[in-house]
Order: C-alpha cells, then structure tokens, then sequence
C-alpha cells in the first residue's frame, strides 16, 4: 500500500497535526483519511492465485507506492522510473501490451505482498485498528478480492468487508 506500514501512516498524521497547530488551526476539525487496499483470504486455496493475477500485479505496479521511488528503500526494483507518479505519467491509451507485458513482469510477489493488507478478516481488522490508532478519522478499506478471485467465489468477498469495518471479525 501507499504507506509501508501503519507507523509510517501515524508518523504522517502526527506532522500533520503538528503543521496544523503551528498555523493555529484544530487539528481536531480536520479529517485524516485513506483508501487502505487489501486482500482477504477466505481461507481456501485462492490466495496465491488472487495474488498472482495480473490485475493484482497492475493495482501493485501503479498505485503500490505513490512516490515510485521508495521500492529502492525497500530493496525492490523499480518497476517506473523513480519520479514515476501515475496521475501524472500514466497514459492508459498509449501503453503497449508488450508495455504491459513488461510492468506485469517486473512486479514481483514482493511488491505485491507490501502494497497490499492480506491476511484473514480478522488480521485486515487488526491493520484497520492500527490505522486508526495511528491517526486516521475516515478509512475507506478496499476490498480487491472480488476482482482477483475465481468467479465461483465472488460471494465471499461481498460479505467481508462488514466485519472488517466493525473489527468483528
């Protein structure tokens, strides 16, 4: 995902507020908010696969990291150059599909394993409660595993996202 991990995201919030209170506005009228991007596993044996397809791996490509750069910190290859942004650089209409070929290639499990929360619905809540610990006022968790399953089980994923929000899982 777009933050490494839920303290990068608290440290985020925490300037925030910092700048906030130096310009003398409360901190507190502000909303602090993420679209967190995740996968839950239904505890069948689609998790690799819904890891591996190629959606998965073009979600990871484009918005695993919003400043493209940071996967070298992380010891990953670049998949776009460095200063690469997708509002800024990507242009759907004039990619190849040897271009597409090229960026699938390029985006490793690895990448997709840090863009992404995976795990059981109670490990995706466990990750919201940090988010929220850490800062956030207002998440909007996004559940991509109607897209990435099998079509026989695009049920499950429906009925996911409610125990998730409300940490009952």
């Amino acid at each position: 995902w777009a933050f490494r991990n839920p303290q990068e995201w608290a440290n985020l919030c925490k300037g925030i507020k910092e700048d906030l209170m130096r310009k003398e506005r409360d901190p507190e009228k502000f909303t602090l908010g993420l679209w967190p991007a995740c996968v839950i596993d239904n505890g069948t044996d689609d998790l690799d696969a819904m890891l591996e397809h190629p959606l998965c791996k073009w979600f990871t490509a484009v918005w695993g990291r919003l400043q493209h750069g940071l996967w070298k910190q992380e010891g990953l290859n670049l998949i776009f150059p460095e200063d690469w942004h997708y509002a800024m650089k990507l242009r759907p209409f004039e990619i190849s599909a040897a271009e597409v070929d090229r960026i699938l290639a390029a985006t490793t499990r690895a990448h997709v394993e840090k863009s992404l929360i995976i795990g059981t619905v109670d490990e995706v809540a466990e990750e919201m409660y940090q988010l929220v610990e850490g800062g956030a006022t207002y998440l909007a968790p996004l559940d991509l595993s109607a897209i990435f399953l099998p079509q026989h089980r695009h049920s499950f994923s429906d009925l996911t996202m409610l125990p998730v929000a409300s940490g009952s899982g």
